[in-house]
């Protein structure tokens, strides 16, 4: 896999998380908002507050657990010794 192809991948997935946050935020807003018509209460909570703050408790979660199954893993260092190890580059080329 070339440099290229993996900028696109990166830029896909960016897009897809973009996607996500997007989907969070319309949640909120429906649970929040929307909900803030009724005089409900769920623990002494109004219901907008207690669905606002689990909705998108909730949304986040499935947002993450989307994206973790689409994502592609690989490594932008080209160089296998220093994909592999836990030190940075900078560290290895001072010694």
């Amino acid at each position: 896999m070339n440099y290229s192809q993996k900028i696109k991948i990166a830029n896909r997935e960016a897009r897809q998380a973009l996607i996500g946050l997007g989907a969070v935020i319309v949640v909120w807003l429906i649970c929040g908002f929307g909900l803030s018509v009724f005089d409900v209460f769920v623990f002494g909570v109004p219901l907008w507050a207690f669905c606002g703050i689990l909705g998108t408790f909730v949304c986040g979660i499935i947002v993450a657990l989307v994206l973790s199954r689409k994502s592609t893993h690989f490594e932008f260092d080209d160089d296998a010794e220093y994909a592999n190890s836990s030190t940075s580059r900078d560290v290895k080329d001072a010694k």
